[in-house]
């Protein structure tokens, strides 16, 4: 038999780990004393399979393919997962290095920020909580947005919750972050607040452009619904009520609702 054994300890995240483990079994039993199932894998046969439809003869990939079907993978996870199922079987040792030093800069990140949250931003609370003026953020949020650009590493949960936490504090909603950040780069040199503002300010500036369009779009909507309530036909009145897009600000309307009375009564 071809069977194999790897130790995926160096998996972090539990739901990955089984989802390997699950395509590894998978692999061993497609395996027998004739036939050397991990051969396939390595020669990347298998993430090919996955995209075409299989036949009878098919046995190595229908057998790996139904050991993974527990895992409710997307078809993103599932492309994952058997890559790193066949970079597991090309190369072990050098696989699992690799994940090794991706964790590693990983907990050291984690310790970055912690470390920083520590020293820079709950001092600052505690100033809040003794009278200080949200402005006086300014200068740990440029800190921490320099060093976010200079550190240029991988994404970060704990990096991105303090992100948040920063930007839920400068408000919650676009337009009172903006007013706060305006407030701060008017103080002092801040070239990384001003890069986040003027960002804030496209986005809100997209926003309304779009707001805008929906309303056109809904205005008309509208027009075309109550003609076609006013000429009482049952087949002009399935297309204004089913325009071919979604909105709620539509379909909460009074002429709507009247118009879907009008439907069922005719």
């Amino acid at each position: 038999m071809f069977h194999r054994s790897y130790d995926l300890s160096c998996i972090q995240d539990t739901a990955e780990r089984t989802s390997i483990q699950n395509a590894i079994n998978g692999v061993n039993l497609a395996c027998s004393d004739m036939v050397d199932a991990w051969v396939y894998v390595e020669r990347g046969t298998l993430l090919e399979d996955s995209h075409r439809t299989l036949g009878d003869y098919d046995t190595i990939p229908k057998t790996i393919f139904a050991a993974m079907a527990s895992d409710g993978h997307s078809g993103n996870s599932f492309s994952l997962t058997l890559s790193t199922l066949q970079t597991i079987a090309q190369d072990y040792e050098g696989w699992r290095l690799q994940r090794e030093q991706t964790n590693s800069i990983r907990e050291g990140s984690t310790n970055f920020w912690n470390s920083w949250r520590n020293i820079k931003l709950t001092p600052y609370y505690r100033s809040m909580c003794a009278g200080g003026c949200i402005v006086s953020i300014g200068p740990i949020l440029e800190d921490f947005l320099s060093l976010k650009a200079s550190r240029n590493e991988p994404y970060s949960e704990d990096r991105q919750k303090i992100e948040n936490e920063l930007m839920n504090h400068l408000g919650q909603t676009i337009d009172d972050q903006i007013n706060i950040l305006e407030q701060i780069v008017s103080l002092e040199s801040s070239p990384y607040c001003s890069v986040l503002l003027s960002n804030l300010k496209k986005r809100l500036s997209n926003r309304k452009a779009m707001e805008r369009n929906d309303e056109i779009l809904v205005d008309d909507a509208l027009r075309q619904l109550a003609a076609a309530i006013d000429a009482r036909s049952p087949q002009a009145l399935r297309a204004a009520l089913n325009p071919g897009w979604y909105s709620v600000k539509f379909q909460m309307t009074e002429i709507y609702k009247k118009g879907e009375r009008l439907l069922s009564e005719l």
